[in-house]
């Protein structure tokens, strides 16, 4: 008897959709330490941080929101804390890498996130939150490199674009804790639309040039935006 081809074909074809799938099911997998502020890339946060979470098997393919509110699921990915079950508002999935921010209201001291996928839980990640740890992107991610600061009409400032005395400089910054008008993870700060107050730290920035004073004229979240802070400095 001649094997039917097509069955054959069928009978393959579903074996490899198995096989795919099950690459797809493995359990997430969280790397050493691997949940760390996406400004710097180190192991401080603060309420409302944008976070950064590395590891294996978390999504199939790189996706990213399309618009407000960010989404606590994208691409059958989502980021919980483990001690009150609460998912996280999503900037970010890929296969090895997950944007997320924290909760404002997220408890001071150790916490414990994992990630949930279609494959299962992760293994957890406790991480320690401080009620402040301001830290300022920077290009490389390393905390040490050039600074993200840009001129007030947002160009980027650098030895070939310098800043001049006097001049009102924006350092653009992460994790710097609690700022008034009640914020929500997830959704785009007040301030960008006609009527609508900004959202300011609750305790006074100060900052430094060269070791000089300097005076902060804006300090607290980037109107428009989820977790972004802006600190202005002349």
């Amino acid at each position: 008897m001649r094997p039917n081809h097509r069955c054959l074909l069928r009978v393959c074809a579903s074996a490899l959709y198995v096989i795919v799938g099950l690459a797809y099911a493995q359990s997430p997998n969280i790397a050493s330490q691997g949940t760390v502020n996406s400004a710097d890339y180190s192991r401080s946060f603060a309420p409302g941080a944008l976070i950064s979470v590395f590891g294996a098997n978390f999504a199939s393919s790189s996706q990213q929101p399309g618009a407000f509110p960010l989404p606590t699921s994208l691409g059958g990915v989502s980021v919980q804390l483990a001690g009150n079950g609460e998912f996280l508002p999503l900037w970010y999935v890929s296969p090895a890498q997950i944007n997320a921010q924290l909760p404002y209201d997220a408890p001071v001291g150790q916490v414990q996130v994992r990630v949930v996928t279609a494959g299962g839980s992760s293994n957890l990640d406790t991480i320690t939150v401080a009620a402040r740890a301001p830290r300022i992107f920077t290009f490389d991610f390393s905390g040490r490199g050039p600074g993200v600061v840009t001129s007030a009409d947002y160009k980027v400032l650098s030895s070939a674009n310098p800043a001049g005395p006097g001049q009102v400089i924006v350092l653009w910054m992460n994790s710097m804790g609690a700022a008034t008008g009640n914020p929500v993870a997830g959704q785009p700060a007040p301030g960008a639309s006609p009527g609508s107050q900004p959202s300011i730290l609750t305790e006074p920035a100060t900052a430094t040039v060269d070791g000089i004073a300097a005076t902060v004229t804006f300090a607290g979240l980037c109107p428009g935006s989820a977790g972004l802070y802006q600190v202005n400095v002349q």
